[in-house]
């Protein structure tokens, strides 16, 4: 490792490899560039060039290799830590492998209002998820709006074997069955 503080950009301290090749600059203003000479006004600045075109590159990794079971650790990122002033992504331990553990988005004061278990299960408003979508609510649980002439659907498709292809709709004045019905259509 070399050092050296140059003057030439920005009298900026930069930390060099034996081949004189710059892997990290702290400038003045505390802005600090990883992979880059220029952070510019980010105060941390990550890169990493690739030939990657496929497939996962993973730049950074936040381990915490003590946690234990009912754990957690998270990235924030808001104004201040005050109640819906900052935004959290968590990761939730439960377990070695464990299909439990998650990652939940949230605020400060309010945790969990999205969760993705390990297993594919999303949540939003429940913190242990028993399908696929599970939406829990204390009013309307969800709203799906269109802007179609024909008015708006949900589509429901079983692809195996033997399966039909359904759809909700709620029809506005250009369906065939004219406005403000509430269809199930068989699409098939």
């Amino acid at each position: 490792w070399n050092l050296k503080v140059m003057g030439s950009v920005s009298d900026s301290l930069q930390f060099f490899t034996h081949d004189n090749s710059n892997v990290m600059t702290i400038l003045p203003s505390g802005n600090v560039g990883i992979g880059t000479e220029d952070p510019g006004t980010r105060r941390l600045s990550v890169v990493k060039n690739t030939s990657i075109t496929s497939g996962f590159n993973d730049i950074t990794e936040f381990l915490d290799t003590t946690i234990g079971v009912g754990g957690s650790v998270s990235v924030n990122f808001g104004r201040e830590n005050s109640n819906k002033n900052v935004g959290k992504i968590t990761f939730k331990y439960s377990g070695d492998g464990s299909s439990d553990n998650s990652i939940n988005l949230g605020f400060f004061g309010s945790d969990n209002l999205v969760t993705l278990l390990a297993d594919g299960n999303l949540g939003i408003g429940v913190t242990g998820p028993t399908k696929t979508l599970h939406v829990v609510s204390a009013a309307e649980a969800a709203l799906f709006q269109g802007t179609a002439t024909w008015g708006t659907g949900i589509q429901i498709d079983a692809t195996a074997t033997g399966g039909r292809n359904f759809q909700i709709q709620s029809s506005a004045d250009a369906a065939g069955e004219g406005g403000g019905k509430f269809l199930i259509v068989d699409r098939d």
